[in-house]
């Protein structure tokens, strides 16, 4: 198993690693590159050096690369370069490190003389010796990357943080949402929206150099993102895997807008479980990501998937939703109070406890005015740390995987939604309203007598899922 697969490595010293390629950077450390990471070099208009890493693509302009914005820059705000880059991806400039909108391009580091940092679990634990706990779960407090909660002194960049190359720590905090778009009217927020995605998905065809396909559900990000690519006019394809809780919908509604809006659907069916898949996908992600993505991987799902291939996921949208709500208030003590009495299973861990107590210390410290901390533990945290986590995992395949709102202007536009907003889902059903309306007459999420009853045998048979039981009949 090559863990170093699409991963990177950044060391203050340079290390043995001969299946990495070694590069000397300008600030005098080392940057190692693992085969199939997409890495591209440019120089800015004042002669700056940059060095990106990942799938990126630019989203406010068609026809735009990230090699024209970066050959344009003169300026002195990185953030201001690089708020319109979509994709998983970090950027290395002259002094700092920073990652994409959410953090999904993992940086875990370790701090001192002798730091490194690198976007795998894996890879870092090698290098640095030390095993990690394997005490990962998908539900609960254990999904998130909190401060030495993995390997003891290794650490996860946040969205909300970038690493100073020749001091060798942290940046206080920096606020990578740099445009408070709260004052607009609904209307004006789901017309960028719709821009942005429509921009983003004719820029991937264009530019990725590889075919477009489309992870589809019967929940709103996945239609959100067809109505992109239909609106786009771009050629893709759609697939929904199978699993042991695939509701009716899931099942049904995907097939039926193939064959209604005239593109290719395939249901890929789940096999057997192969143990050696599963230890392969752990090794690979260093027990980092245990949800459905492992069992997809281990029944040879992911491999019906042609290794060509972008697969677009719809995630983080929600953070113009109601994410925290129900368990938590907008004030420090509300919101903590709220977080422990949930999560309380996970965190009687002590070692998660203390991270949990670290990072709320983080953001009292560091408050970005007009986040709310729910939203704030949204992105920082769930998808930073969870979704993050899925996306280290999925580079064990040959295919490329990216979250198309994984972008610092669209997560600033999603982080303004006003409560209202947020109960009604107005920007992704706006946003799809705008790009391909048909698409909406359709339901979302329809549950059947029988999603209803398995829901109920599931929680009988794991007493755990009780409280989203409870939410998802009362919802």
């Amino acid at each position: 198993m090559d863990i170093t697969r699409k991963q990177y490595l950044i060391s203050a010293t340079s290390k043995n690693l001969p299946e990495m390629n070694e590069i000397r950077l300008s600030c005098g450390a080392y940057l190692y590159v693992g085969t199939g990471l997409v890495i591209k070099d440019c120089t800015d208009a004042v002669g700056r050096k940059y060095i990106v890493l990942g799938n990126v693509f630019c989203a406010d302009r068609v026809g735009k690369t990230v090699e024209d914005d970066i050959n344009a820059f003169s300026g002195d705000n990185v953030n201001e370069l690089i708020k319109n880059w979509v994709g998983r991806w970090v950027l290395i400039a002259e002094n700092e490190i920073q990652i994409d909108a959410c953090g999904l391009m993992s940086a875990f580091y370790t701090q001192g003389s002798d730091w490194c940092i690198s976007s795998s679990l894996a890879v870092i634990s090698s290098v640095i010796r030390r095993q990690p706990s394997y005490t990962v779960s998908d539900f609960g407090l254990n999904w998130q990357l909190l401060p030495d909660t993995l390997i003891d002194g290794v650490s996860a960049l946040l969205c909300t943080q970038k690493f100073v190359v020749n001091d060798a720590q942290l940046s206080v905090c920096f606020n990578p949402y740099i445009t408070d778009y709260s004052h607009l009217k609904t209307q004006e927020k789901v017309s960028r929206i719709a821009e942005i995605l429509k921009n983003t998905l004719t820029n991937i065809a264009h530019y990725s150099g590889r075919d477009i396909w489309i992870a589809l559900t019967a929940g709103r990000d996945s239609r959100l993102l067809i109505a992109a690519a239909l609106a786009a006019g771009v050629k893709f394809s759609t697939y929904t895997a199978q699993h042991d809780n695939i509701s009716t919908s899931d099942r049904k509604i995907p097939a039926k807008l193939a064959r209604l809006f005239g593109f290719i659907h395939r249901y890929i069916k789940s096999s057997k479980v192969s143990s050696e898949r599963i230890n392969d996908y752990l090794t690979f992600s260093a027990g980092n990501s245990k949800g459905a993505d492992l069992e997809f991987y281990a029944r040879g799902q992911f491999d019906m998937i042609p290794s060509n291939a972008i697969v677009l996921r719809g995630a983080i949208f929600e953070a113009a939703r109601t994410y925290g709500r129900s368990i938590a208030s907008a004030d420090m003590n509300g919101f903590k109070k709220g977080v422990q009495s949930y999560y309380q299973t996970s965190l009687s861990n002590p070692k998660q406890s203390d991270a949990f107590d670290k990072w709320l210390e983080y953001v009292e410290t560091n408050p970005i005015s007009y986040i709310d901390l729910r939203d704030r533990m949204y992105v920082e945290q769930r998808v930073g740390g969870w979704v993050a986590a899925i996306e280290q995992a999925l580079d064990i395949n040959e295919w490329a995987s990216v979250q198309i709102a994984n972008c610092r202007d669209l997560v600033s536009l999603l982080l303004s939604a006003t409560e209202q907003e947020r109960e009604s889902v107005a920007l992704s059903m706006g946003s799809i309203e705008i790009l391909y309306p048909q698409l909406n007459n359709y339901p979302y999420n329809q549950s059947s007598v029988y999603d209803k009853i398995r829901l109920i045998k599931n929680v009988l048979i794991s007493p755990a899922r009780l409280k989203r039981f409870f939410k998802k009949i009362f919802k």
